[in-house]
């Protein structure tokens, strides 16, 4: 074997054993320009280190479904891949609206790689203005095809409704006190359940919040009321407006998933839920987005930060040492679960 054929064997096996061309490059000291001159003037190389790019992406792949099957959290199909993903921001991006993005953080690295390559070749990847005409009508049904969804929609509500009322009140109530029964026996059955089912079906349930919310304004004043009376008894005078608003004006990053905050996506979070017994004071309280605000929800810390991911839950860890100079696990005894 020649000089350039151990050279270039040397080369195959450590790209097979690195996965890439520059930890190849420093794990057997040959110069990367090579490997790119042998791809180009010898086929039989050239193959060999398409079959070794193949094999590792096919692992890599592997790699990929195997960490989304370990993950627990609600999972939504990827637009591009059709892969069903978990909806966390480790997997997919943040949009402009705070809400995750339809096409998964790898399918999006893919699509640059793609689109700057077609730059590179001198490919104007830009859509011309008689796209963007022809592609407005499509738009514009399906703008429609969701407006008659949501008319349907709260058509079937006001007759489901109607049907409701027309039932004796004696029997309504006995069903309610079944059903409070029932639910009492299975509480966590029951949320785990409804949970799966709203993250399932995230839009029409989102839909369905949506108009109970504007059907009942009452109860979400009501809802308001409590919350606000909670904090007022709750509150160590530390917490006051102006304090508030130099909060939310200095905050840029979410202190747990570190995503840029805007404007509309600054909310004042409780470490310690105030349904939990935590203080309504400086010391328990952050800006943090509102996706990572809407998760952790009035959960204990301690059973939060198992859901997220290990940079997310090293974050949430060290927050919650700086506060209170313990793990979050050695506080749960002091808390007020009821």
């Amino acid at each position: 074997m020649t000089r350039s054929a151990e050279d270039k064997q040397a080369f195959r096996d450590a790209l097979r054993l690195k996965g890439n061309v520059k930890d190849a490059e420093a794990y057997c000291s040959i110069n990367r320009s090579l490997h790119f001159r042998w791809k180009k003037r010898d086929p039989i190389y050239s193959r060999a280190c398409d079959e070794i790019n193949n094999a590792l992406e096919s692992e890599r792949q592997q790699q990929y479904i195997n960490r989304i099957a370990l993950s627990g959290d609600p999972k939504k199909p990827c637009k591009r891949c059709g892969i069903d993903t978990p909806n966390t921001t480790e997997f997919f991006d943040l949009g402009g609206s705070g809400k995750t993005r339809h096409i998964c953080r790898r399918c999006d690295a893919e699509r640059h790689v793609i689109k700057a390559k077609k730059v590179s070749d001198g490919i104007d990847v830009r859509r011309s203005q008689e796209e963007i005409i022809l592609d407005a009508p499509r738009k514009k049904v399906e703008e429609q095809a969701r407006r008659e969804a949501l008319k349907m929609f709260m058509r079937g509500l006001r007759v489901a409704e109607e049907i409701y009322m027309k039932k004796e009140p004696e029997a309504i109530e006995e069903r309610r006190v079944k059903a409070r029964a029932l639910y009492a026996q299975n509480a966590d059955a029951v949320k785990s359940r409804s949970r799966v089912h709203y993250y399932n079906n995230l839009e029409s349930e989102r839909l369905r919040v949506t108009v109970y919310k504007h059907s009942h304004p009452d109860r979400v004043v009501k809802w308001g009321d409590k919350r606000k009376k909670l904090a007022a008894e709750q509150a160590d005078g530390s917490l006051t407006h102006e304090r508030v608003g130099e909060l939310f004006g200095s905050a840029k990053l979410c202190p747990y998933c570190e995503r840029k905050l805007t404007q509309g996506n600054k909310t004042l979070d409780h470490l310690i839920a105030l349904s939990l017994g935590g203080s309504h004071g400086i010391h328990n309280t952050l800006i943090c987005c509102r996706t990572c605000n809407m998760r952790k929800n009035a959960k204990p810390f301690v059973e939060w930060i198992v859901t997220l991911s290990e940079s997310c839950e090293r974050r949430a860890r060290k927050i919650y040492r700086q506060r209170y100079g313990a793990e979050p696990e050695q506080q749960t005894m002091g808390l007020n679960y009821g």
